[in-house]
């Protein structure tokens, strides 16, 4: 009786232990997140249907498939991009509002303007695309080329205006880099702020400006239809595949001059580290399908992914680096 006591103890007692370990996971953090509850917000901080408004569109729709969850693009336009930069800076830290922004946002308003925010104020989740800077006309101005437009900028002072999604932006930087490269005048070209990519495009097509700068999914439909003439390519030392006849201001002669942009996702700082890890991952995922490469490609917006670190690291350095650009075109003191 006593060995068949001793049996029958030995026997709870490894029973015990099994269930402990199949516990031990839970106990030790690793239980399924909780998270998503309800719908996302993707803030879009410039103009519904601009290129950031289409890739956020396109990106969101997926997103609410893999987590179950409405996803709802925001536009908040104005203060290029910075408008939308203060809302995501505001809210609450729990994954339910993040933004895809650009560039000039992150690392130059903060600089240009008086805006409520640092880099320190967000995570970045990460990167998604990158996008040469292009210089358009309207084919009606009669300019074919950008040594025209240089010629009609130096023979008629204030003449050649130019719209791009905001004032301090990274499309606004990069010309006035351009004009003080080609003519030592950062004002050689004259700049006209907008509230997002889309306005300046139509501010073109009815002929209020002489030019205008952005990504080329913007003005894409009117340079395939001969409405636009694209001039000249920023940010880049190779002539992109979707303009392949459009020289970069390096072969016209202008080396360094900066331009393109990258597109990426952030939360607000604070962020729990398992959402961040989450939307990434997801993100990541669904930008790696031909369907979603495809799609950014006919924007002209190609793929280029950044995980988590190597966003981080690349948008400090270019906070970092911002002011110095700035200060060399006379935009702040």
């Amino acid at each position: 009786m006593k060995k068949f006591l001793s049996i029958l103890l030995a026997l709870v007692m490894v029973l015990s232990l099994t269930a402990c370990g199949e516990k031990a996971p839970a106990d030790e953090g690793e239980k399924e997140l909780d998270w998503p509850k309800k719908p996302i917000t993707i803030i879009c901080p410039y103009s519904a249907g601009g290129g950031s408004d289409l890739m956020s569109r396109a990106i969101g729709e997926e997103l609410s498939k893999r987590l179950g969850v409405a996803v709802v693009v925001e536009d908040k336009p104005g203060g290029s991009g910075s408008i939308g930069m203060s809302l995501l800076a505001a809210a609450p830290a729990d994954g339910y509002t993040i933004i895809l922004t650009a560039a000039g946002a992150c690392t130059l308003s903060p600089y240009t303007s008086a805006v409520p925010y640092t880099d320190k104020d967000f995570a970045p989740i990460c990167q998604v695309s990158e996008a040469v800077t292009v210089l358009c006309v309207n084919k009606a101005s009669g300019i074919k080329t950008f040594e025209e437009l240089v010629a009609k900028a130096k023979a008629e002072p204030g003449s050649v205006t130019y719209g791009t999604s905001g004032a301090g932006g990274a499309h606004h930087v990069a010309v006035a880099a351009l004009g003080l490269a080609v003519d030592n005048n950062a004002d050689l070209f004259k700049h006209v702020a907008y509230d997002g990519g889309a306005a300046a495009i139509t501010a073109l097509l009815g002929n209020h400006d002489t030019a205008t700068a952005s990504i080329y999914s913007e003005p894409s439909a009117y340079i395939q239809s001969g409405d636009f003439i694209p001039l000249i390519t920023l940010g880049t030392d190779t002539r992109p595949d979707y303009l392949p006849d459009t020289p970069t201001a390096k072969e016209l002669g202008y080396d360094g001059v900066p331009g393109g942009t990258w597109y990426a996702f952030a939360a607000p700082d604070g962020t729990p580290q398992e959402v961040i890890d989450l939307l990434e991952k997801e993100i990541l995922d669904i930008m790696g399908t031909p369907e979603m490469q495809t799609t950014f490609e006919n924007l002209g917006n190609p793929v280029v992914l950044l995980n988590e670190q190597e966003i981080t690291a690349k948008w400090q350095s270019a906070y970092a680096s911002s002011g110095s650009v700035l200060k060399a075109i006379g935009m702040i003191q």
